[in-house]
């Protein structure tokens, strides 16, 4: 009967943990995007004709009229990046959906907070509202909107394998499968290698490839009937006190879905794998001789991709822990925002047609505070921006107001500190003070043209020394709230003390930009609770908080990768053993040589070689095309120091 070689189960068996941890990934993300389970959605934006207690009349007459639950999602608050709250209108109690409002939202990250409350009158119109129902309901609810003067349209729904696929564009978790594969192709086909006598001698009783072929699927169903009930239960285990086991039948169905697919690439190898070894004559293969030169290259076929993937995750791990090393030296300056807040525009709430007024509306407000000295701007630029013809367009600008220089110490090249002013001011960095002439003409003109806009002409621009070695902080307004709170050396410009110097249009592009920011909050809650602004300001974040969960963010990408670069250095040590027992299988003489007297570097010179030149080519192309990186010359040595190893061992069992 024969017995699969114990690289092959072992290969299935992490194939099934590979699946279990990228499906648990992917249900975080998927919950994290939004809620889960709608059957269609609406989106509805505009400023309507009716109070908002006339919408709350159109959800509740339309749940009822026709029998579906609806619910529309909102931010909270305080803290959107981890809570979010559910407006749930039920029509259907038969519904699972209408069991949220007891029982509450069965979300399956534990650390996204969903709290559903019943749909009020107090609920802005604008938004998504999701339908939890017949699909073809959608239209009639977009019309129940349109007939109150909103603006709506249906959303194109996802599927759920779009969704799957999505989450594995990018990031750790395509290391992790291209990981998984790589794996699986190598231990699949070292099991298979490392079997041939065993396979030869099967062969020689009569076996012939379809048979051996399908004895072996036998035996991995086998096996698979054990380990998938075991990892089942060890599944089980682990989510029951996590989350409850809510929605464990999406979860079944993403990890049994990647699984498949990792089961099908471990198929095909072992084909593959087999045929290779049945290639030889059967005397050669009974002598274990059946590998040969086709083995070696098929080994490295797999080994090669192997290196460069590992070189990858190893590259993306450090990238990710000096980022988080950046965030944890940076600690000190997100203290020093305290409780500044930046405050969330709706993209729902208005259409095309009443953007003005929403800019109008926003941008007096913000106006207003900047008067008072009760907003701080602070908006990360490019230095192309203003001069676009300069070689070094990418260096960093700070644009601030006067509040800004109150609350952050900037040092002139004198040591006196730097201070709002009645005229636009810009801060050279030393190492442009050479420039001081073309920064005047490229920084003076945009400040013109803000006032052209404005219609409040600014007499004159002073420009001012700037202290070198300055770390300026940005209240995370860059793109990268975790690696770039902090500006070295860059150019100041701080507008002029008048708040009519900036048009309503750009106090409402600094607010979406994150770049308007509230040290009180209390001032954003009084603004948000009389008027129409409450419907374009949906909510307030804490700039501490934000870079806090992108903080959190980055440590558990980090973690990934580190798993990633564990398993990929496995994989490589699976590689080495598979190219070792190849050119040892195929080079049975060499191999006894050993017990001659010869070392181990003259018996496996050959391979050692063609290691040593594959490892420089890789530096070479590492260094020439990637940015160069002493990660690569890590690998390498990493990579022949296993096929050392490897051979030492082999050679002991020889």
């Amino acid at each position: 009967m024969g017995m699969l070689h114990r690289s092959i189960t072992f290969a299935y068996a992490a194939l099934l943990g590979f699946a279990v941890i990228m499906a648990f990934s992917v249900m975080q993300m998927r919950d994290r995007d939004g809620i889960v389970g709608a059957d269609a959605v609406v989106r509805v934006s505009g400023e309507g004709a009716v109070p908002s207690g006339r919408v709350a009349d159109l959800i509740a007459d339309f749940v009822r009229t026709e029998r579906v639950n609806i619910g529309r999602e909102a931010p909270d608050l305080t803290d959107p990046g981890n809570r979010r709250r559910l407006y749930l209108a039920v029509g259907n109690p038969e519904a699972g959906s209408a069991n949220w409002l007891p029982d509450g939202y069965p979300g399956f990250d534990s650390a996204m907070r969903t709290e559903v409350l019943g749909f009020a009158s107090g609920v802005h119109a604008g938004g998504y509202y999701s339908i939890f129902g017949d699909p073809d309901q959608a239209e009639r609810l977009r019309a129940g909107f349109e007939r109150l003067g909103f603006t709506a349209e249906t959303e194109p729904m996802v599927s759920p394998s779009q969704r799957v696929l999505r989450h594995f564009a990018d990031g750790p978790l395509l290391w992790c499968f291209l990981i998984a594969v790589t794996a699986t192709v190598s231990l699949v086909g070292l099991g298979v290698g490392l079997g041939a006598r065993a396979y030869g001698t099967r062969r020689a009783l009569g076996g012939s490839y379809p048979a051996v072929l399908a004895g072996d699927l036998r035996r991995v169903a086998g096996f698979l009937a054990r380990a998938v009930p075991v990892t089942a239960a060890g599944v089980l285990a682990v989510l029951l006190p996590h989350n409850g086991l809510h929605q464990i039948a999406d979860f079944a169905w993403i990890a049994a879905g990647l699984a498949g697919a990792l089961a099908s690439i471990a198929v095909v190898t072992h084909a593959a794998a087999l045929a290779l070894v049945f290639r030889p004559p059967l005397p050669d293969a009974l002598r274990d001789a059946g590998l040969g030169v086709l083995a070696v290259v098929g080994a490295y076929a797999v080994r090669v991709p192997a290196v460069m993937l590992t070189f990858t995750v190893a590259a993306a791990a450090v990238g990710s822990w000096r980022v988080v090393g950046d965030q944890r030296a940076g600690e000190g300056r997100w203290a020093e925002a305290g409780a500044a807040v930046r405050v969330m525009l709706s993209g729902t709430s208005v259409d095309l047609a009443n953007v003005d007024a929403m800019e109008r509306a926003v941008g007096n407000w913000l106006r207003r505070a900047d008067g008072d000295g009760r907003l701080v701007l602070a908006s990360r630029r490019q230095l192309r921006d203003f001069l676009p013809a300069v070689a070094d367009g990418g260096r960093d600008v700070l644009v601030v107001n006067g509040a800004y220089l109150t609350r952050q110490q900037v040092l002139l090249a004198s040591g006196r500190r730097a201070g709002g002013a009645a005229e636009a001011q810009v801060l050279i960095p030393p190492d442009l003070a050479k420039r001081s002439s073309q920064l005047a003409e490229g920084v003076g003109g945009w400040v013109a043209y803000m006032g052209g806009l404005s219609r409040t002409p600014v007499e004159k621009v002073l420009f001012h020394g700037l202290r070198g070695g300055q770390s300026l902080f940005t209240y995370g307004s860059g793109p990268d709230v975790v690696h770039d709170h902090v500006l070295r050396d860059p150019v100041v410009v701080v507008l002029p003390a008048s708040p009519r110097f900036l048009v309503d249009t750009e106090y409402t592009a600094y607010a979406s930009r994150g770049a308007a920011i509230f040290p009180e909050p209390d001032d954003v809650a009084r603004a948000r609770a009389g008027g129409k602004l409450g419907d374009y300001v949906n909510g307030v974040q804490p700039v501490a908080q934000r870079a806090a969960d992108q903080y959190r963010s980055r440590v558990v990408e980090f973690r990934d990768h580190l798993v990633n670069l564990g398993a990929a250095i496995a994989v490589l040590l699976i590689t080495a053993v598979g190219v070792c027992a190849a050119y040892a299988g195929g080079n049975v003489r060499q191999t006894f040589a050993r017990r001659a007297g010869h070392s181990l570097l003259r018996t496996y010179g050959p391979l050692l070689v063609l290691e040593a030149a594959l490892a420089s080519a890789f530096v070479t192309w590492s260094l020439g095309g990637v940015g160069g990186d002493p990660v690569a010359v890590a690998i390498t040595a990493v990579g022949i120091c296993l096929v050392v190893v490897a051979l030492a061992v082999l050679d002991r069992r020889f």
